[in-house]
C-alpha cells in the first residue's frame, strides 16, 4: 500500500487503513482495478459511473518506478474506448499542488472547470478537469 506515502495522498491525510477500506468497499457504480506491470501491481484506478453525464476517475495512482513509461497514458485510453458509446465526459479531480499530474492531464486533452476552495483538507484545493471524448448531440 505505497500509494498511502505518495502525494496526493499522503499530503491529504489518507492513510493505508483509509485506502484499503475505500478499495474493499464495494458499490454497484463503482470500478476499482489493479493496474498491474511485469506482473506487479503497479497502481490502482477507481472510476465511478455514471456521473454528472460522464465517467469520474475517483483515485488514479501510479508507483513513481512506472511513472513517464506510458502506462497512464495507456490507462486514459482504456477509460476512452470502455466509454466512448456510453457518455460524453471524462471527469477527474486534481489536487491544486500536484502540478506534475496537471500537466499530464492537460497534455491528454482534460481542461480545467473550475476550483474547489478547500475541499478535501483545509488550505489545499481541487481542481475539476474534464475531458470531452463525444460531441454534443443536436
Amino acid at each position: 500500500m505505497r500509494i498511502a506515502a505518495m502525494d496526493p495522498w499522503l499530503r491529504l491525510g489518507y492513510s493505508k487503513e483509509s485506502i484499503s477500506v475505500y478499495l474493499r468497499n464495494p458499490e454497484p457504480d463503482a470500478g476499482r482495478l489493479a493496474i498491474v506491470v511485469n506482473d506487479a501491481v503497479a497502481g490502482i484506478l477507481c472510476l465511478r459511473y455514471p456521473w454528472l453525464r460522464g465517467v469520474y476517475i475517483e483515485m488514479f495512482a501510479l508507483i513513481p518506478e512506472v511513472q513517464g513509461m506510458g502506462v497512464g497514458s495507456r490507462m486514459l485510453e482504456y477509460i476512452e474506448g470502455e466509454f466512448q458509446s456510453k457518455t460524453r465526459n471524462i471527469w477527474l479531480l486534481v489536487s491544486a499542488f500536484n502540478g506534475k499530474a496537471q500537466g499530464f492531464y492537460r497534455a491528454k486533452g482534460f481542461l480545467q472547470i473550475g476550483k474547489i476552495k478547500d475541499f478535501l483538507v483545509e488550505g489545499e484545493d481541487e481542481i475539476l478537469m474534464r475531458k470531452t471524448i463525444q460531441p454534443i448531440k443536436p
